[in-house]
C-alpha cells in the first residue's frame, strides 16, 4: 500500500466511503515544517487515531511549504511540494465535488456563507488555484465540460465562498461565476450580495420559465423578467444556460424567483459605456437597422443603438424611412454626435455620399431648361427636384401667364414631372429660382407670328364688360373686342 494515498475501508463502495473526522487537524504543508525526524505519527506518540480515521503517513517536505496537489491531477515534478492526496483521472468532476470536501463547520438555518474576493494564481484543467488570504491557496473546482462566457485566467479576481475542506486540509471553494449553486447557502449568499447565479432553463410553464439553479426546488422566471419579448424568444432559451439575479428567496417554501432582464440591462449598460468611449465623431461603423419610426430609424451598432434621423438618411427628401430602409438591412453609417452624458449616438447615412449642392454650380445654369419632379407644394409655390438632393422653387407668380393662380395645386400636383426654366442660382445660399410659365414660352412673343393682322381666328369669350368683350386668341393672350366692332348697328 502506498503510504501517501488514503485507502478506503475494505468492503465499502468508493461512492459511499467517507472518512470519519480525525482526532486532530490533519497534517498540512505548514505543519510539516516542525517535522524534522522523517516519517512519524502525525498525532504524536501519546495519541491514538480515532476509530475509522484513515491512516496517513506524514513525510517531511523539503524546502518551503507549498500547496498540496488538488484532486484528480498529480503534481508536476517541478513543484516545490509533494502530493499527499491523489484521485485517478477517471474520477468525475461531480465525484470530486461530493466526496473531496467535508463541512468546515455546522450551518444553522438562516446562516449565510461569506463572499470572499480571491485572486487566481494558478490554473488547471479541472480547476483554479485561488489566493484568498490564508496560509495556503484554495482550490476552485471547474467542470471541464461546462459552458462559460469568459473563462477565468491567472490574475483575474473572482468572488468565492468556502464550501468545505479537503481531507488534506486545503479550503475548497465555490463560485457563482463558474458554477451553478449547489445548495441553499450559496443561493442565500447570492441573494444577499445581489450577485447573479447560473441556471439551466428546463422548459416553459404558465407565465414564464422553469429554471434549474442547482437545488431540489425549481426556480421560476417570469416571462416579463426573462429579457425576451416573444414566445419564440422564450422557447429559444429552453436548454440554455442563463445568468439571472434572485428576486425572491424562501427556503422554507422552496420558492426562488429569478430576474434575467436586469442582468441583461446591466450588461448592455456596461457595453454602452464602453462603446461611447470607443466611438468618435466622423467614424464610419457597420450597423443593422433594428426598428423604423416616422422620425427615423434605430441602427444597432453592436449592442448600442444609434439614431438615424429621417433628415440624415438621404440628401433628397424622405417622407417615410420605410421607403428607403428595411428592418434587418446592413449598412455603414457615420457617427455624427456622441453624447456620453445622455448615452446617445446620432448617425448619418447621406454623409457617406458627396454633398449634392457642391455639384450645382457645374450642373445647373441660369436659363437652362430642365425636367424635374414636384416634391412639395406650399401656398407660395412648388418645390421641384432639379438633381437628386437639390430642389428649386417655382413661385406661384411664375406658374402661368394667363391665369390668376390662387394656389399652386391648381397648376401642378406632387409627383408631376414638369419642364421648368432656371431663373437664378445661388449655390452658397442653397437657393434656385425656377419658372414654369417661362419654360412654356411667352405667348405674346408668338401671337404676332401665329395670328398676323388681317387673319381670321376662332376664340373663346372670357369676359364681357360695358365697353366690349375679351376673347382668348391663344392660351395666355386675351384680345379686346370693342362694342363698336361687334356689329354694324348700335349696341347699348
Amino acid at each position: 500500500m502506498n503510504p501517501e494515498e488514503p485507502q478506503l475501508p475494505s468492503g465499502s463502495a468508493p461512492e459511499e466511503a467517507v472518512p470519519g473526522p480525525p482526532a486532530s487537524a490533519p497534517l498540512t504543508p505548514s505543519s510539516a515544517e516542525a517535522v524534522d525526524e522523517g516519517p512519524g505519527d502525525p498525532l504524536g506518540p501519546d495519541e491514538a487515531p480515532a476509530p475509522g480515521a484513515p491512516q496517513v503517513a506524514a513525510q517531511a517536505l523539503p524546502g518551503p511549504p507549498g500547496m498540496p496537489a488538488m484532486p484528480g491531477e498529480a503534481a508536476d515534478e517541478t513543484d516545490d511540494f509533494e502530493d499527499d492526496f491523489e484521485i485517478p483521472e477517471d474520477v468525475s468532476y461531480d465525484h470530486i465535488r461530493r466526496h473531496d470536501t467535508s463541512p468546515t463547520g455546522p450551518r444553522h438555518s438562516g446562516e449565510t456563507a461569506e463572499m470572499l474576493q480571491g485572486l487566481v494564481v494558478g490554473k488547471r484543467r479541472d480547476g483554479l488555484f485561488v489566493d484568498i488570504g490564508q496560509k495556503s491557496e484554495a482550490f476552485l473546482p471547474v467542470d471541464p465540460g461546462a459552458e462559460v462566457e469568459k473563462p477565468l485566467e491567472v490574475g483575474d479576481t473572482v468572488e468565492v465562498m468556502v464550501t468545505g475542506q479537503s481531507t488534506d486540509g486545503y479550503p475548497v471553494l465555490s463560485s457563482l461565476k463558474t458554477q451553478r449553486p449547489s445548495g441553499w447557502i450559496q443561493l442565500e449568499a447570492a441573494f444577499q450580495a445581489g450577485e447573479p447565479v447560473l441556471g439551466r432553463v428546463l422548459g416553459t410553464i404558465k407565465g414564464g420559465l422553469s429554471v434549474d439553479v442547482g437545488v431540489r426546488a425549481r426556480a421560476f422566471m417570469p416571462a416579463s423578467r426573462s429579457g425576451e419579448r416573444t414566445e419564440e424568444g422564450l422557447q429559444g432559451l429552453v436548454g440554455q444556460q442563463v445568468k439571472a439575479k434572485i428576486l425572491q428567496l424562501d427556503q422554507h417554501d422552496r420558492n426562488v424567483v429569478l430576474d434575467r432582464r436586469s442582468v441583461l440591462d446591466q450588461e448592455r449598460a456596461a457595453y454602452r459605456r464602453e462603446a461611447l468611449n470607443k466611438f468618435e465623431v466622423g467614424d464610419r461603423v457597420p450597423g443593422i437597422v433594428r426598428t423604423l419610426r416616422k422620425f427615423g430609424a434605430f441602427v444597432d451598432l453592436g449592442g448600442i443603438d444609434g439614431l438615424l434621423h429621417v433628415s440624415d438618411i438621404a440628401w433628397h427628401r424622405v417622407n417615410d424611412p420605410s421607403d428607403v430602409l428595411q428592418i434587418g438591412q446592413e449598412l455603414t453609417v457615420q457617427i455624427l454626435k456622441v453624447d456620453r452624458r445622455a448615452e446617445r449616438i446620432a448617425v448619418g447615412l447621406k454623409h457617406l455620399q458627396p454633398e449634392p449642392w457642391s455639384l450645382v454650380a457645374d450642373q445647373v445654369k441660369a436659363n437652362d431648361r430642365i425636367q424635374g419632379k414636384v416634391m412639395r407644394i406650399k401656398e407660395y409655390g412648388a418645390f421641384v427636384e432639379v438633381i437628386p438632393g437639390v430642389e428649386g422653387l417655382v413661385h406661384i407668380s411664375d406658374m402661368s401667364y394667363s391665369r390668376r393662380v390662387r394656389h399652386p395645386s391648381e397648376i401642378v400636383k406632387v409627383g408631376d414631372v414638369v419642364e421648368v426654366m432656371v431663373l437664378d442660382v445661388k449655390a452658397r445660399q442653397r437657393r434656385i429660382a425656377l419658372g414654369l410659365k417661362q419654360a412654356l414660352g411667352d405667348p405674346w412673343q408668338r401671337v404676332g407670328t401665329e395670328h398676323p393682322v388681317g387673319s381670321k381666328l376662332i376664340g373663346t369669350v372670357r369676359k364681357i364688360t360695358n365697353f366690349g368683350a375679351f376673347v382668348e386668341v391663344i392660351e395666355g393672350v386675351d384680345a379686346l373686342l370693342h362694342i363698336s366692332d361687334i356689329s354694324n348697328r348700335r349696341l347699348n
